[in-house]
């Protein structure tokens, strides 16, 4: 615009600023979305100082953190299935109801592996047995340590729900 009239984008695109501008709490709306996401956004890593233990371990508040890439972790799960009218008992392998893939994306991650024994607890209510507990033998691994214990395997997993709160049942 060194050359130019200042205005003639304005012309050339036959766009017309407003001659005057009224302010209004709505106004202000975008400023404060974005500032309300930006707080979010930094702030959100750093949600699992809020859990007790390792979070690279319990994995609690682990994703969208900035840690993720701190770990490799495998695992290996059998679930114990029991019915406790009669007192029968079944080993459930991950690879009966999942994929190679699959069983062994959530051997390591404990509430993975909460969703999977929902999962097995599901199937056995179709089956009749809709009052069976399902625990796990889980361990894992993380960063090439020795394996240990994952999951409390005295849990039923199959009642265990999903929240924010910190999970009790990953051993520490």
């Amino acid at each position: 615009t060194v050359f130019f009239d200042p205005s003639w984008p304005r012309r050339w695109l036959r766009f017309r600023a407003p001659a005057t501008h009224v302010w209004s709490p709505s106004s202000r709306r975008p400023e404060l979305v974005a500032a309300l996401y930006l707080l979010v956004q930094a702030l959100l890593p750093f949600r699992y100082l809020l859990y007790p233990g390792d979070e690279l371990w319990t994995e609690q508040g682990f994703r969208l953190s900035w840690r993720v890439m701190l770990t490799e972790k495998s695992g290996d799960v059998e679930f114990r299935v029991r019915d406790p009218r009669t007192g029968q008992r079944w080993t459930v392998h991950p690879s009966e109801f999942l994929t190679p893939l699959q069983a062994r994306m959530m051997a390591p991650v404990p509430d993975m592996i909460v969703q999977a024994a929902g999962m097995v607890r599901d199937d056995f209510a179709r089956r009749g047995l809709p009052d069976v507990v399902v625990t796990a033998e889980a361990f894992a691994s993380l960063n090439g340590s020795p394996a240990r214990r994952l999951i409390d395997p005295t849990v039923d997993l199959g009642r265990e729900g999903d929240s924010f709160a910190p999970k009790r049942w990953i051993a520490r």
